[in-house]
């Protein structure tokens, strides 16, 4: 493996990073970073959500009013081809709403992330990304209260 393709590998990683920084810090604008402009998201029953923007907003209104989250992103298998490449990685969800009268705090989910990046003249981006989840534990009730506490501060 030569230097340029290990810079590759290493820089790919970091956007699968970063995705997961800019859920959990709320960071909407370098959740946009990580996509190109054209970029497909799958989220399962959600289904497919197209362009940065789009997918920043729908991914706030699922996850933004949640107390806390925690992504972490693991065993990073990429295959580089050119200025193309593909991507796939463990995912494991933490997801914090204080203070439920029943059913517990937490609700934590499993999964892979598959991937279709391209090199830009900005870095690496996303153009295809498809959520598998695996698994889902916990109090999946928070998901209805986190998305409700996020559409009312929205308005």
């Amino acid at each position: 493996m030569d230097l340029e393709r290990i810079a590759d590998r290493l820089a790919i990683t970091d956007v699968l990073y970063r995705y997961a920084t800019a859920l959990d810090t709320r960071d909407w604008a370098l959740l946009a970073e990580v996509f190109a402009p054209e970029a497909v998201y799958t989220i399962g029953a959600h289904g497919d959500v197209t362009g940065p923007l789009a997918i920043g907003d729908k991914i706030a209104s699922l996850i933004g009013g949640y107390e806390s989250t925690q992504h972490m992103i693991s065993n990073p298998v990429i295959e580089i081809d050119g200025d193309s490449a593909r991507a796939s990685c463990y995912l494991h969800g933490q997801h914090y709403m204080p203070d439920q009268r029943t059913g517990g705090n937490t609700y934590t989910m499993g999964g892979t992330y598959r991937d279709r990046l391209v090199r830009t003249s900005d870095g690496w981006r996303i153009t295809r990304r498809v959520l598998d989840v695996a698994w889902r534990q916990g109090n999946a009730a928070i998901s209805a209260e986190a998305q409700k506490r996020f559409a009312e501060a929205s308005d």
